[in-house]
């Protein structure tokens, strides 16, 4: 991650953990910060640019959990998020990570999870559409 301890993640395909990276540009400068090709040829021109200026752009870096998905979130009887659990990949990372990894999960195939996550993170449906 970007606090001076290895990350861990799902998204990323290289076993065990990468890093630390000094900096959030070092850390976009990683083959798992990039965008899957087929994605780049689908986009409008809006999220072409906005994949290009990615690596340039000024994130926070904040506490991120990692795998924020539906079976890592705890709810009470009326379906409000009471808790999160599995917190094995979490670290201090970009704050659009959390979307970006959670629209890479096996959830992505459920069209209804990126509207959830769009819902839930408004700020970052470009960081959604490319991934």
């Amino acid at each position: 991650g970007l606090s001076g301890r290895a990350l861990q993640s799902y998204r990323i395909d290289t076993p065990g953990v990468v890093g630390p990276f000094e900096n959030p540009a070092q850390f976009h400068a990683q083959d798992f910060c990039t965008v899957w090709p087929d994605r780049v040829e689908k986009a409008d021109e809006h999220i072409r640019r906005f994949i290009a200026e990615r690596p340039q752009r000024h994130y926070q870096v904040c506490l991120t959990h990692g795998d924020l998905l539906l079976h890592n979130i705890i709810a009470d009887e009326e379906c409000r998020p009471t808790g999160l659990i599995d917190w094995e990949t979490a670290g201090w990372m970009p704050e659009y990570w959390e979307t970006a990894s959670s629209s890479r999960s096996v959830y992505s195939r459920v069209y209804i999870w990126k509207d959830i996550l769009r819902e839930a993170f408004p700020r970052y449906d470009d960081d959604i559409a490319i991934e």
